[in-house]
């Protein structure tokens, strides 16, 4: 890899640690900087522990061959191999395979979510016996309507998770992914691989189970996490932030972004420091990239031209500005295939129609109307479902004309090759993509808002799903109005002055335009009729190596 090391980089190949923790800001290179850990250490067997697929395909193309490259799941079932155990799979595992178990009883959905979740919650820790898991569970994971149900029905909620687990085990019926990682963990066969390696790279280390964490702390050899704390939006899936947790020999930074520029790293590093008081946070924008910050009140700003990303919390969000550009016919595509999420809607409205016989989903079909879905939701804080219930509800005029258009772009992608159609998305969807315009939705600020004062661990979640918004643009961030308004009297007055100094530079731009524009011989326009005035449009930069190396320092 022909890549010149920043300074931060060459101290961390400079490192001696057993344990080193590279805390990588966004868009600072950490695939660059672990490829450049790989490349400096030829001589060694490295694995490189990863968060998807997607991932591993990336980083397959540039790691050298040293280097074994695997899903975090997929090397837990290479694990297990070696022992013995081969396991099917079933990626359908969810509420609904509970629901057999609670007959016809009045809350039925409730307890059937309330034994897949403690399930999950299982399998993601770091106990190796079902008991030990409940009182955490029921402490940490569970409302006090929630705890009352769950006391009340425990005996009966243990033995039919246990069945699950002894089938799975004697493989009599198929497993979710997470069973055996939890079981490679109890046999000790992920950590026994680990020691098979001389170092090990960890990916995401701000989003790992508790299962990674102490096969990781059992490892004996050299290992390298690397994650970003402020990108940790996963916590709903029993993650745990390694960064601050893990203990290490030394610990670094990865601070000057390739993505954006200064205007962009100043506005990130104020919101940090506002929001959580980390004085010691650090990220640098790139001084050859042009970035600016932006404000808008609504979607007709939108235009097309440019690579465009709206960005929301929700799934609602994302659906309602799905509606705005088809009704304005703006092209536009999904970042990611939204096919299952389409699929519930339109059973939601099948429900919210009376048309229980067309419904596909099991959970949905067992509800007898709208309103017991919608208090079911509401009782186990089900947001996701009860955000379609209200999507149904206030487009259920367009239905189902409007979903089976979509489900036809998500089928087709017909827009995924299309530069000038807008990219929506979900915050979670988004991580790791880059775009060069970036919109963020008002449901994100509006959940800042409403966490601040009542849910200190939500507010911090919140304010990372912002983080990880904010980081993902390269040339121009827009904001809605309304962030003007959150965290501290310091915050609002940088913005209040970021957003004089935004409209102030568009005055005068739009003035240079028009002096310009009068000093300008008219000339006939491209139609050959009404004269009109032309500006040469500046010629595309060649592509230089210079270039291409920044473009890799961004991985």
């Amino acid at each position: 890899m022909d890549i010149q090391a920043t300074d931060e980089q060459k101290r961390i190949l400079e490192a001696t640690g057993r344990i080193i923790k590279i805390n990588a800001r966004a868009g600072t290179g950490k695939t660059t900087t672990l490829c450049l850990i790989a490349e400096h250490n030829r001589d060694k067997k490295i694995l490189y522990l990863v968060f998807n697929k997607k991932n591993r395909d990336e980083a397959e193309r540039i790691f050298p061959p040293n280097v074994k490259i695997k899903t975090v799941h997929a090397f837990a079932r290479f694990s297990l191999s070696s022992f013995g155990k081969r396991f099917d799979t079933d990626d359908n595992f969810n509420v609904c395979t509970f629901l057999p178990y609670f007959g016809k009883e009045r809350n039925r959905q409730t307890l059937a979510t309330l034994s897949y979740n403690f399930l999950t919650f299982f399998l993601n820790s770091g106990f190796e016996k079902l008991e030990k898991a409940i009182s955490p569970y029921i402490e940490d994971c569970l409302t006090e309507e929630q705890k009352k149900t769950f006391n009340h029905h425990e005996k009966r909620i243990i033995q039919i998770t246990r069945d699950f687990a002894t089938s799975w085990n004697k493989n009599e019926i198929s497993c979710p992914h997470d069973f055996y990682l939890k079981l490679s963990h109890i046999k000790k066969t992920f950590h026994k691989e680990l020691e098979k390696f001389d170092i090990i790279l960890v990916d995401e280390g701000q989003d790992l189970s508790h299962v990674m964490l102490d096969s990781l702390s059992h490892c004996t050899k050299r290992i390298v996490l690397v994650g970003d704390t402020h990108q940790r939006i996963y916590s709903f899936r029993y993650a745990v932030d390694a960064m601050r947790i893990m203990k290490c020999d030394e610990d670094f930074a990865l601070s000057l972004s390739f993505r954006f520029g200064e205007r962009i790293a100043d506005l990130v590093t104020m919101f940090i420091l506002q929001s959580k008081n980390e004085t010691n946070f650090k990220i640098c924008g790139y001084e050859n990239q042009k970035s600016v910050v932006s404000f808008y009140s609504d979607l007709s700003i939108v235009n097309q031209g440019v690579k465009t990303a709206i960005l929301s919390r929700t799934n609602m969000a994302l659906f309602k500005n799905a509606m705005y550009m088809r009704s304005k016919k703006i092209r536009f595509s999904f970042e990611r295939d939204i096919k299952s999420e389409l699929n519930r809607t339109l059973d939601v409205y099948r429900l919210y129609r009376g048309e229980k016989d067309r419904i596909k989903d099991g959970l949905i079909q067992s509800f007898d109307s709208i309103e017991q879905l919608d208090k079911y939701a509401e009782d186990v804080q089900d947001f996701q479902l009860s955000n379609i219930s209200k999507i149904v509800k206030d487009y259920a005029d367009e239905f189902p004309k409007a979903i089976y258009e979509m489900m036809k772009l998500t089928k087709k992608n017909e827009h995924q090759n299309d530069k000038d159609a807008i990219v929506l998305s979900t915050v979670h969807a988004a991580k790791g993509q880059e775009y060069d315009r970036v919109i963020i939705d008002q449901d994100i600020v509006d959940a800042i808002s409403r966490t601040k004062s009542i849910n200190p661990e939500q507010f911090n979640d919140e304010i990372n799903v912002a983080y990880v918004c904010f980081t993902r643009a390269k040339k121009q961030l827009l904001l809605p109005v309304a962030f003007k308004t959150v965290l501290t009297p310091q915050w609002q007055n940088y913005i209040e002055k970021l957003a004089f100094k935004s409209y102030d530079r568009t005055m005068s731009n739009k003035t240079h335009m028009v002096k310009r524009a009068r000093n300008l011989k008219p000339q006939k326009n491209k139609t050959g009729s009404k004269p009109g005035y032309w500006f040469n449009a500046p010629e595309k930069p060649k592509k230089t190596e210079t270039s291409k190396k920044i473009r890799l320092q961004c991985l």
